[in-house]
Order: C-alpha cells, then structure tokens, then sequence
C-alpha cells in the first residue's frame, strides 16, 4: 500500500505491506522487496511438542531454496472465550455496498466476516448483538437463541443489546430476562453514549436511570475521552480512551480496576505515536503492546469503532487516508468476493489478545500456587517472571524491540507450564 502521507505526519512515506491475499504464483520484481506472510495454526488436540518442517520457494530463473521452520507447541491450552472482552464496530453499510459492487450475497459474506473475527479472537458487535426492536420482539429473541450456542462455543466475548430499546420499555424488559435467563451478565452491555460533552451529561444520567428501570441486569457503558471524561461511580463500565490514562484520572481508574470494577479502552483516529494504535504505517510492535498495556493497567475489555469502513469511492487497497490524516483508521480487514482478506495489523491483534490470555493464564497459576505452602522459591521466580517494566514502563515508553517481547511472552509460556508441574504435584 501506497503511504503518501504518514499518520499524524510522523514516520517515514512509500510502499507498506498490510493486506494478506491468499498465496498464489507471483512475479517478484528484481531489487524490490516481495513480502510473504506465512500463518502457522496449531490445532486444540495437537499434542505438546517441537515441530520441525521446511518451505520451499522457487523461482524461474533461480533456486529452490529451503528454508527451516521450527514450531513449540504448549502443553497448555488458551480458553474458547479470550480473557480480555472486545467490541469492535462492523459496518453493514460499507458490506451492502461492497457486496453489491462484487455481486456477492452479503449474509453469506457477513458469515464469512464474522467466523473470521472469531477465529482472530475478536467479537463483532453488529454480527453477535442481540436484535433490535420488531413488531414481534419475542420471536426474535428465540431466534437469536438458536443461534446463541454456537455463539458461545465460537468464543463471543460480548453481546451488545441495542441502546434503541431504551424506546420500547416491554421489549428492553425482554432483553433483560434473555440476558439473565442465558447467564450474559457478565457479558452483555449496551452503550449509551459516545465521548458526550458536559452539557449532555444530565440527559445521559436520566438515559441511565431509565434504562436501569427496565434492564438491571444489562450492564452500561459510555465512551470517555478528553481531560473531563464522563466517568461517574454509577457507570457500570468506565470505557476509557487511551490517552485518558495519561492525565489526573488515570489514579481513578486503576482504583476502579484495583477494586474488581469494570474498565475497558479504546483507541481510534488518535492517539499518534508515542502511543500505539493500528495505522498501517505503525511498526506491528505498536498494534501488539495494546494489548499488554490492557494487562498491566488492569482494562478488562477492548472498543474499537469498526473492522471494515471502506471508503464510498476508490479501492480500500488504494485508499487507506482519512482527513486526520491517518492511514487504515477503521479499516483492519479487506473486502473480497470470498470475504474477507487479513491484514498484518489484523494477524498482530490476535497474537496480542493471546499475549492477554497468556497473562491471565499465568496469574490463574500464581493464585493457585499461593494457596499452597511450600512454594515460596518458585513463587519468588515467578515473580521475576512477571515483571513486565523492560515491556510496559508507561503508554509511550514501551519497548520497541519485538524479540524483547516474544522472549517475554516465551519466558511467561515456560513458568505456565513449570507452575502446572508443581501443582500437579504438590511440592
């Protein structure tokens, strides 16, 4: 992809590499670096091991050459449902219009969409939400239901119920009693504003109070960005702009997270580098520290506004620069008569939403061990381990150097595992 102009007007122009087409026969151009991304997948029942195997790539004029791939498989497995909750946005207007372009069936693509965001660890909202207000809202919520294992069994981390039932009390009440009669609590929300202003605020308390009349047991959340971000105590989920960590309120919401309450982050168009975001034109270092930063501040869930805002004109390929400027905000797969095409970006983000079960993997294991005696030297290791300040010392200091990172994560892979002998046997 061609970068003309860089995000936020830092980093360097010229040719990015970020969409994934499936492999096929290419024409390498002489001088020019070709790049390959290659996906290794390690099924659930594969057992533990190291893996060796070989790629083979030949040219015309040159070649073969053979290139070793070695790969450790785990004695551990991560949970169907990620630890770290997500929302991220999809667009049924860019769908429609792209699957008409195509000539493409957009439910048979949405299908395709959101069994590629699951397999990425990552729940769509507008493709898992509970449904909107009907002329037979009871009917569309057993319709729903039929769906809902399968939703569960995917990995769906969050269920959005639509804030436009705040208008039909009756149907709001039968969200309510779905949620509750499924065991969603935990993982249904709706939003009911987004990053309002102070004079706004009065009417989103009194949207509060009334949805709580209705949906007790509908958790609420309202995006917050800026110096004065809406964050009162009765907000069931404070869903934080990342840069608001990085002002006076960052105290109150590592006392909420300390506490056991809810908080989640976002990022969108900003924040520019230091900090990390998912622009193209970012090092893939800066998509994947989001994700450990979540950790070590204690977010419990993840906002992003949409996984596919393709532009009204032009080719998503081609076009990838809004007004702010910023290249790919919004836009972290592409679209294809097939569905959808992976980017780098959206690769990187499952490796970090794994990097965030890894941790609550590992700290699952340091609870155990602490209700045990006889632990105290492997605990102090442990300890060691865990220290993520070489990773993490703030939002914009982080490390720069991806093997830092994989050594970490490899380091915390191996203290899992050293935990689980110690457990099993009791010494």
């Amino acid at each position: 992809h061609h970068i003309g102009i860089p995000s936020h007007y830092e980093g360097p122009t010229g040719w990015w590499p970020d969409a994934l087409p499936p492999a096929a026969p290419f024409t390498a151009e002489a001088g020019v670096t070709s790049p390959l991304w290659i996906t290794v997948f390690a099924r659930p029942e594969l057992p533990a091991g190291v893996y060796r195997g070989s790629l083979t790539i030949t040219a015309s004029n040159a070649g073969p050459w053979e290139l070793g791939l070695e790969v450790e498989v785990h004695d551990f497995q991560l949970p169907a449902m990620p630890a770290l909750k997500t929302d991220f946005g999809f667009s049924m207007e860019s769908l429609s219009r792209y699957a008409e372009r195509l000539g493409a069936d957009p439910d048979v693509l949405a299908r395709h969409y959101l069994e590629n965001a699951l397999s990425h660890r990552v729940t769509l909202r507008e493709l898992c939400q509970l449904p909107r207000e009907s002329a037979d809202y009871g009917a569309a919520l057993r319709r729903y239901e039929e769906r809902l294992e399968a939703l569960q069994r995917a990995g769906v981390s969050t269920y959005y119920v639509p804030s436009s039932l705040i208008d039909v009390p009756a149907q709001l009440e039968a969200a309510n009693a779905f949620v509750k009669r499924n065991k969603l609590e935990d993982r249904a929300f709706t939003q009911l504003a987004y990053e309002p202003e102070p004079p706004a605020w009065d009417r989103v308390l009194e949207k509060m109070q009334t949805w709580k009349n209705y949906a007790p047991d509908i958790p609420i959340t309202v995006s917050a960005m800026g110096l004065r971000p809406f964050i009162p105590p009765v907000l069931d989920i404070w869903s934080l702009h990342a840069q608001v960590l990085d002002t006076t309120h960052n105290a109150a919401a590592l006392n909420r997270t300390s506490e056991g309450g809810r908080v989640w982050w976002y990022v969108n168009h900003t924040p520019p580098r230091p900090y990390g975001n998912f622009f193209v034109d970012f090092a893939a270092i800066e998509h994947r520290i989001l994700f450990w930063q979540a950790w070590a501040l204690g977010m419990r869930g993840m906002q992003y506004w949409s996984v596919n805002f393709w532009p009204n004109k032009g080719d998503p390929m081609e076009n990838l620069l809004d007004i702010t400027p910023v290249n790919g905000d919004g836009l972290l797969v592409y679209p294809q008569m097939e569905g959808p095409v992976n980017s780098i970006r959206w690769e990187v983000i499952r490796d970090g939403i794994e990097d965030y079960d890894y941790m609550a993997l590992f700290m699952e294991r340091v609870r155990a061990l602490r209700g045990q005696s006889r632990h105290e030297a492997l605990l102090q290791r442990v300890s060691a381990v865990y220290n993520l300040e070489e990773i993490v010392p703030s939002l914009v200091t982080f490390t720069r150097e991806p093997e830092i990172l994989l050594n970490k994560r490899d380091d915390i892979a191996r203290m899992i595992l050293e935990m689980d002998r110690a457990l099993k046997s009791g010494q």
